[in-house]
């Protein structure tokens, strides 16, 4: 037993002794990232607009550190998954080797503690680096007179977690492989398969359904399953409760002011415990001939051909069809792409797999069956839209508020008659020729729902449609809509003009206008902007170049969405001297 420790000590040492390089480079960027910067940061000079006191520029430089320090964990989270898979591959990149294995596994020492050394020598250089980080900022702040050691800690902590769930990860995927390249392959696979297949799915939707919004806020299982996202999300500064100096002053912390981020480190710390106990099974489970093999077990390797083909059938599938056929919902002629595409993976994943090109037998040609089965079950059921979504329609009492955009026209209401006339809108527009071939009007609106949710939709609108175009006129007349915005800032600033200008880009001439005239054209441009408006005005480029400004005591009213539809505004520029471009020069 004593023979056998010293020889796990001697690994560790080994390990050491062969891999500092990769630590020290990592401790490099740390001394950067944290010493060198609460060095700048406590030394520098302040940039307050007001004069402060000793023990104020002393609080306010305290916090300052803080936040740089509890900032810094999304980056130290990108690190650590960088890391972690580094480790792994110098550590156990002798499995990877026929004859470097070999002599490991001669040693008198059990699996089970070559393992163990190994993952220990690796979290002990990660914690060697760590631990000399935070000793050099503490060091730092004590010369600068600043201590707060809690923020520090945290760092340690959180630093600590993250590169055992890495190193766990890492090690879990160099026992599947045998080849060293294919570690960090599966690693980041597996890292981001979830978000991957999301990401692809979102694509496929987008043009399959009609009205979809594509989302670029992934659901909270897709967000779990990707552990950098999550972490680096976790352990940000969120508003509202931002980290600010008062909150500061009262002894909050990271943890405190995001209760999310502890938890989730928790959780995933403990995740990589389950890793590290998988990978120490297989491990033992391995075999030492299997050096050499892209996958060593062959249970894992169906799973790992599937899991390729269908995710690059689906992406690479999806970007032929783009390139070649886009424009349309063609769910045949995407089918035709993504079958031959994940045929096409899923030949050269066995090529890899067997280590030869004699692949097509009885096995192969079952397996490319089932691969195309499952992606063109895929496809329909996106096409068959099983989820309902295409269909989907709140009940105008279920909507909090509403947005709607549609060139330049834009609607921000809680106007239940605005509401309806919305949803109303949704209604016609599902009922639309999916593939209808007059003009489109493209437009997109938002619901905010009651009960905190959202829906989106974003639709190619066919004016030839008589339902929408009713539905359209309906809702872009709605008095509480505005749809378009002369005034942005309209009704902020009262009525009480002192002055303003009026400019035309084209001629470079600039009037000036009293307090009457404002007034007179801010009346005017109400009454252009609460004219009906068609839907064809919408997708009108007629606009002018003309700048107005209009100053009142409270502020300014400034717009340039002038059109030649505009007859009130125009008449009256036009009656004040301002040079205008001849009607129709600028319709496109």
């Amino acid at each position: 037993m004593r023979f056998a420790t010293s020889c796990s000590k001697t690994l560790i040492r080994s390990d050491w002794r062969r891999f500092w390089p990769l630590t020290f480079l990592y401790a490099f960027i740390s001394f950067f990232a944290m010493p060198v910067a609460i060095w700048n940061l406590g030394s520098g000079a302040m940039n307050m607009a007001v004069e402060l006191s000793e023990a104020e520029e002393h609080a306010q430089r305290a916090y300052q550190m803080a936040c740089h320090i509890y900032e810094s964990l999304s980056a130290f989270a990108v690190i650590n998954l960088l890391l972690g898979v580094g480790l792994a591959m110098i550590l156990f990149g002798y499995l990877m080797k026929s004859n470097s294995v070999g002599l490991m596994h001669a040693l008198p020492v059990t699996r089970t503690r070559q393992f163990l050394a190994h993952f220990a020598a690796g979290m002990s250089m990660l914690t060697a680096a760590n631990l000399l980080t935070f000793l050099l900022s503490l060091l730092m702040e004590g010369l600068l007179g600043i201590v707060d050691i809690i923020p520090l800690l945290i760092w340690l902590l959180v630093t600590e977690l993250m590169g055992f769930f890495f190193l766990a990860f890492g090690a879990l995927c160099a026992m599947a492989t045998g080849w060293l390249l294919a570690v960090p392959v599966i690693y980041f696979g597996l890292n981001f398969v979830v978000m991957a297949y999301y990401a692809v799915l979102n694509g496929i939707a987008a043009i399959l359904w009609m009205g979809y919004e594509p989302s670029f806020v992934p659901g909270r299982a897709v967000t779990w399953l990707t552990p950098v996202i999550k972490l680096t999300g976790a352990l940000q500064l969120h508003e509202p409760t931002r980290f600010d100096a008062e909150l500061y002053r009262k002894g909050a912390t990271l943890f405190t002011v995001n209760p999310e981020a502890l938890p989730t480190v928790l959780i995933y710390a403990l995740v990589g415990v389950g890793l590290l106990a998988l990978a120490w099974v297989l491990y033992r489970a391995r075999h030492s001939e299997t050096a050499g093999d892209a996958i060593v077990f062959p249970w894992l390797r169906p799973v790992v051909k599937y899991v390729i083909s269908i995710a690059a059938g689906l992406a690479l599938g999806t970007f032929v069809y783009e390139i070649f056929l886009n424009g349309g919902r063609h769910v045949l002629g995407l089918i035709i792409c993504q079958v031959i595409m994940g045929g096409l993976t899923y030949c050269g994943v066995e090529m890899l797999l067997r280590k030869s090109y004699k692949i097509f037998d009885r096995r192969t040609l079952l397996g490319l069956a089932a691969l195309w089965l499952v992606l063109i079950a895929v496809c329909v059921c996106v096409r068959l839209d099983v989820t309902g979504y295409q269909k989907r329609v709140p009940q105008p009492e279920q909507v909090a508020d509403v947005e709607f955009s549609c060139n330049g026209a834009y609607v921000d209401s809680e106007d239940p008659d605005v509401i309806r006339a919305m949803v109303e809108l949704h209604r016609a527009l599902t009922r639309q020729d999916p593939d209808h071939t007059g003009t489109p009007i493209y437009l997109s609106f938002r619901y905010g729902l009651r009960g905190g949710d959202w829906m989106a939709r974003r639709y190619q609108a066919d004016l030839a449609d008589p339902a929408v175009y009713q539905a359209l006129t309906a809702l872009l007349n709605q008095p509480g809509a505005r749809v378009l915005d002369l005034l942005p800032d309209r009704g902020a600033y009262g009525e009480r003009f002192t002055g303003g200008y009026a400019a035309s880009y084209e001629s470079g001439q600039q009037i000036e206008l009293t307090a009457e005239q404002c007034l007179a054209l801010y009346h005017a441009l109400e009454a252009d902007a609460d004219a009906p408006v068609k839907p064809e005005d919408l997708y009108r480029e007629d606009w002018l170049p003309v700048e107005l400004t209009l100053d009142t005591e409270q502020g300014s009213y400034t717009t340039d969405m002038i059109r030649e539809g505009n007859i009130n505004a125009l008449a009256l520029l036009k009656e004040y001297g301002l040079t205008l471009p001849e009607e129709g020069t600028n319709e496109k």
